[in-house]
């Protein structure tokens, strides 16, 4: 345990039965000391009422996890010690020899003493913590959509325990990729939460709380200009095949010549995309380009080429982006070409220099995905936990359409074919 300085720590004992007088002792430096002085009052004989001796030291250690308060500047770990706790420690110093006092106990008595009352402390303070199942009806995903004044968005969060009575979480929100959270607390049925920013401005954190009722939530969260805007939450479907997927033929999904099956994720940049010799491609600045049908389980066939430095994406039912980037020779990453953007790493390396043409395959049944980058599998089967940063929305359980992205650099495609699950 971390030595505590010598401003910060007292113990007081509050004698009683045998001794009407207030006792007050400092001085504690570690736990020998510590079980000097529980042994000086118990040889004694002097017994100690509920909540008479307290010890406070300013450290971080966890040798005791009991009553543990944070501060801004500093945790404190407060041990407090009941009559119980110290009339057994007067029972172990009343066995010593009549004439070896307290401060002359061996060693193993001194040990048991200290033992007992940091036991006796750790008791006290779990009948505070949370106990095992506290969160139960929290723990798992959430699909999110948030009401902001320019238009809902979806978001996601995952809650697990750390420990059975600590919980941990992860998020994902307007943009980006996935993050940790950083503080999560649940109570009764109130949960509360504070996330990083990320690539989010004018705002120092993003806060959450809510209401939990069954497989929904309920309640507010702090827009970028601080107000106050709502947001619900549903448990995410786990999306499990109900069999072996079977594909339909495979079918082109553009004509060549136009637009035409597709539509702008928004009006802003009209005519940024468009079709040439049989090449889709948009030109920054720019916006994501969907597809007028929606599909659920599907083989998706593309070739693609960008510039060097060049950024962009293919969502899979608009929701869990595939990454495209020019990353040749880097190291593999979630961020980075083929992977699933900040859940899921590629295998291998197989992206080809920017400039080339490459070709893409993605297999997506339920939650699970596979890809192929230019004949190499670099994904295999892998679970997608929820939706990526820039998806169109959080209903996971609804099929979904193809989302090419065209707001961050140049790309083009060529030869898309598409064979749904039958």
């Amino acid at each position: 345990m971390r030595s505590p300085s010598a401003t910060s720590k007292s113990i007081s004992v509050s004698a009683g039965l045998r001794s009407a007088s207030r006792a007050r002792c400092s001085g504690a430096r570690d736990g020998d000391s510590m079980a000097r002085l529980i042994l000086a009052g118990a040889a004694a004989g002097t017994r100690v009422a509920a909540g008479a001796c307290a010890a406070t030291w300013p450290s971080t250690s966890s040798a005791a996890e009991a009553n543990v308060s944070r501060s801004s500047e500093r945790m404190r770990l407060s041990f407090r010690f009941s009559w119980g706790c110290l009339s057994s420690t007067s029972s172990v110093a009343r066995r010593l020899p009549a004439n070896q006092g307290a401060y002359h106990a061996p060693m193993t008595w001194r040990i048991r003493a200290a033992s007992a009352a940091m036991l006796c402390a750790a008791a006290q303070g779990s009948a505070q913590a949370p106990q095992p199942g506290f969160a139960d009806a929290l723990l798992g995903r959430w699909d999110l959509t948030i009401e902001a004044a320019d238009g809902a968005y979806p978001s996601w969060l995952e809650v697990r325990l750390r420990t059975e009575t600590e919980l941990m979480g992860r998020f994902v929100g307007r943009v980006g990729s996935v993050r940790y959270v950083s503080d999560i607390d649940f109570a009764g049925d109130r949960v509360t939460l504070r996330v990083p920013v990320q690539y989010e401005r004018d705002i120092d954190a993003l806060r959450f709380e809510g209401t939990v009722r069954g497989d929904r939530i309920e309640g507010t969260t702090l827009a970028a200009d601080g107000a106050a805007v709502r947001f619900t939450a549903t448990r995410a479907p786990a999306l499990t095949p109900a069999s072996r997927a079977r594909w339909r033929a495979a079918s082109p999904l553009t004509n060549g010549r136009d637009l035409k099956g597709w539509r702008p994720r928004s009006e802003q940049h009209p005519g940024c995309w468009r079709v040439q010799g049989g090449v889709l491609a948009a030109t920054p600045p720019c916006v994501d380009l969907v597809t007028d049908a929606t599909f659920r389980d599907f083989r998706l066939h593309a070739e693609l080429k960008f510039p060097p430095g060049s950024n962009s994406g293919v969502y899979l039912r608009g929701r869990y982006e595939v990454q495209i980037q020019d990353d040749a020779g880097k190291a593999l990453d979630p961020l980075r070409m083929g992977g699933v953007y900040g859940f899921v790493a590629p295998s291998a390396a197989a992206a080809r220099a920017a400039g080339e043409w490459q070709t893409l395959d993605v297999e997506l049944v339920g939650r699970h995905v596979t890809v192929v980058l230019n004949g190499t599998t670099i994904v295999s089967a892998q679970e997608i936990p929820g939706i990526t940063g820039g998806a169109l929305d959080s209903d996971e359980s609804a099929p979904g359409p193809i989302m090419l992205q065209g707001d961050h650099g140049p790309i083009e495609f060529r030869n898309l074919t598409i064979a749904p699950a039958r």
